[in-house]
Order: C-alpha cells, then sequence, then structure tokens
C-alpha cells in the first residue's frame, strides 16, 4: 500500500499476514527497500509462517528479503537505463464552478428560510459569467494536470571465477502536482558488490551502497494544502482586483490555496538525507576436511546523516478599496511570526555475526550494540542476527 503520491514520501507498506508491516532483509540486515534503486534488486522473495520462523520475534508478520545484484562469472556488461514519465492523480472530485455553486446555495437557503441573497438577477449574472462574475477554479490554478518523473541508471557487471563484480550508479527526480514548482524529490543511488576469491575453501564478500535524498516542498502540508481547494468558494478570487501583486482574502483567510502551496510565498520545508551502508564477510567451506562443516564471518556498518529545514514565512492578504484606489491590509497574521528552524540528526549502527554450519545445525555468535548473543538452531537453512 502506497498512502501518498507526494514525492519523497511515497514509501510503500508491505502487509503479508494482515497484522502490519514485514519485516525488511536486505542482503541479510534489517534495512529500509523503499529508496533503493529498483535496477540494483535481483530478487524479492516473501515469508510467512514457519519460514519466517527462523528471524525471531520481529518476524511474526512475515519477512522480505530483498536480494540485490551481484557480479557474474562473464565478460563485462555496461548497462545504460532512462526513464521518463508522467504521473496524474487517479481519483480526484470534480468540482461545482462558480455558477453551480450559487444556484446551489439558492436552493439551500431557499429550503432553510425561505429567502437567499441569490436571486434570478444574480444567478444569470454567475452563469454568464461577465465583469466580476468569472469565478475561480482553485484546482486548475495551483495543481498540474500531470507531474514529469525521470529516473537514469548506469551500472557494470562481469567477472572471472577469482574475482566478481557489480557497481551501479543511479539518480531519480520527481515533480509535485503544484504549479509553484515548489515540490520535488532528488535521489542519488550508487552501489557496489565484490565478491573474491582468495585462497580454497575461503571467499570474501565486500558491499558498499550510499544515497543521497532531497526533498523540497511547501511549508504548508499537501494534505492541508488539498484540504484548502475543497473549503475555498469558487465566487472568490485569488487577487485583489486581478492584480497579481496582492493575493486576497477569501472566504477561509488562513488557507488562501496559491499562497500555501507556494514556497516562495508562505515558506518551505527541506529535508536531505545521507546514508552509508558497508558489509565485510569471510566465508570458509571446510568440507573438504569435515563434510558438513562451513563458517561465517560478517561485519557490518551503516551511518545516517539528516537535516531538515524549515522557514515558516508571514503573509498578507489584501482588500481593494474602490473609492481610494488603494490596496488595505486584510488578513495579516498568515504564518506569524515568521520563524527558521534547523534540525541535524545523526545516528549509527553496527552488527558483527559469526556462524558455523555443519550438517545444518548453525552455533552461531553476534554482537549488537556491545550485546554479545550465542544461539545454536537445528535444521535451519538460513540463520539471522
Amino acid at each position: 500500500v502506497t498512502r501518498s503520491g507526494e514525492p519523497g514520501y511515497n514509501a510503500s507498506e508491505i502487509d503479508v499476514r494482515g497484522f502490519g508491516n514485514a519485516l525488511v532483509i536486505v542482503d541479510g540486515v534489517p534495512s529500509d527497500f523503499t529508496q533503493l534503486d529498483p535496477n540494483e534488486i535481483e530478487s524479492i522473495s516473501v515469508l510467512k509462517d514457519a519460514s519466517a520462523a527462523v528471524y525471531g520475534v520481529k518476524a511474526a508478520n512475515g519477512v522480505i528479503l530483498v536480494t540485490t545484484k551481484k557480479g557474474l562469472e562473464s565478460r563485462t556488461k555496461i548497462n545504460f537505463n532512462s526513464t521518463f514519465s508522467w504521473q496524474r492523480p487517479t481519483i480526484y472530485p470534480k468540482f461545482v464552478n462558480a455558477a453551480e455553486y450559487t444556484e446551489l446555495m439558492a436552493e439551500n437557503d431557499m429550503n432553510k428560510s425561505g429567502k437567499t441573497e441569490y436571486g434570478p438577477e444574480v444567478l444569470e449574472k454567475w452563469k454568464e459569467g461577465g465583469p466580476g462574475y468569472e469565478g475561480t477554479d482553485w484546482q486548475k490554478l495551483i495543481q498540474k494536470e500531470y507531474a514529469p518523473q525521470q529516473q537514469y541508471n548506469l551500472n557494470i557487471r562481469g567477472g572471472t571465477d577469482k574475482l566478481k563484480y557489480f557497481a551501479s550508479l543511479g539518480y531519480l527526480t520527481q515533480d509535485g502536482m503544484w504549479k509553484s514548482n515548489s515540490t520535488k524529490f532528488e535521489r542519488f543511488n550508487i552501489r557496489s558488490n565484490v565478491d573474491a576469491y582468495i585462497t580454497k575453501g575461503l571467499t570474501t564478500s565486500v558491499s558498499l551502497s550510499g544515497r543521497k535524498e532531497k526533498r523540497h516542498s511547501p511549508y504548508t502540508g499537501a494534505g492541508i494544502i488539498m484540504n484548502s481547494l475543497i473549503r475555498n468558494y469558487p465566487t472568490y478570487y485569488p487577487f485583489a482586483n486581478n492584480n497579481p501583486d496582492y493575493f486576497a482574502e477569501t472566504n477561509v483567510l488562513h488557507r488562501h490555496p496559491m499562497v500555501i502551496s507556494d514556497a516562495d510565498v508562505s515558506g518551505y520545508h527541506r529535508n536531505e538525507k545521507k546514508i552509508f551502508e558497508g558489509s565485510v564477510s569471510l566465508n570458509y567451506d571446510a568440507s573438504e576436511f569435515v563434510k558438513g562443516l562451513s563458517a561465517k564471518v560478517m561485519y557490518y556498518y551503516r551511518t545516517r546523516n539528516e537535516l531538515d529545514d524549515a522557514f515558516k514565512k508571514k503573509y498578507t492578504l489584501y482588500k481593494y478599496n474602490e473609492a481610494t484606489g488603494e490596496y488595505d491590509k486584510g488578513y495579516d497574521a498568515g504564518h506569524s511570526p515568521s520563524s527558521l528552524s534547523k534540525k541535524n540528526t545523526n545516528d549509527n549502527y553496527q552488527v558483527f555475526q559469526g556462524s558455523i554450519n555443519y550438517n545444518n545445525t548453525f552455533a552461531q555468535k553476534h554482537t549488537v550494540g556491545g550485546l554479545l548473543l550465542v544461539e545454536t538452531r537445528e535444521g535451519a537453512n538460513n540463520w539471522f542476527s
């Protein structure tokens, strides 16, 4: 399920058994796969019930196994993929225009009190759409019909019986639906997977990956902007006296759709994430000496830096004074007072794990954050820390 189409905030949730999000394992480590470059993914598998039990209590809602691409014993292959696509809302309500709105309001007034300010002459003027009676299509005014998305990926893959490699570089850019162009998401992905033969029975795997995510949007959230489209009447206008230098008051003073959807007018929210992951593993197959015996050790490290930058900018709405020809201040408390906030978050995560496999019986030891754990299992084909 994807609960939002907003660029950068449209991560999918996967519910396997109906009780909540499944545990996601990327290359043997719990991780988030929603911002992986699809060109990096080799396979996705779903485990549930007994098959997921080897992953512990966190796997109660099922397990999603994601495996990224590795090198192959073949000549070097270079691939370049590019995609350009258009996005649009799948379902969106159709709003009445100004003439239809006034007609419905007149009917509503008559049913309630037997009188209305929208008499036949007024209704006719709104139907004709003459000067002062044009009305406003708020949806058409601030929202695009389509928004573009572009994705590019360059990867290289190949190897020999001694050394196999895969490397990938990806870029994604996604625009939002507001005509102000205040919403945008960019993502850079890089990955390198190398598998090497060291000596008889001993191999090593090195995996390095990183990504940078940049999100930019108006200070006001998309849900509130959408709500403003519904609540503002089509009989109000975006500008005082049709002058684009002066935003006009509407029936919802604190939610002028054009103002709150434009980061240059009402402020912005920016988010930037930098994530690096690396793992090194050694695998030893000792079956030459003891049939069915093998061992593995792995070290995994992840660091993340996140910067949140929010600017709430005060704005003013105006009324046009026909007598003086002046633009008088009306609502003067939008996002008042102006404010700027910054937040920087850093976190690090590391895992060291080791296992010995003898005829499908595992004895494994691993440390997480300084905690030492030792466990054994019989008949397990997978192990997890």
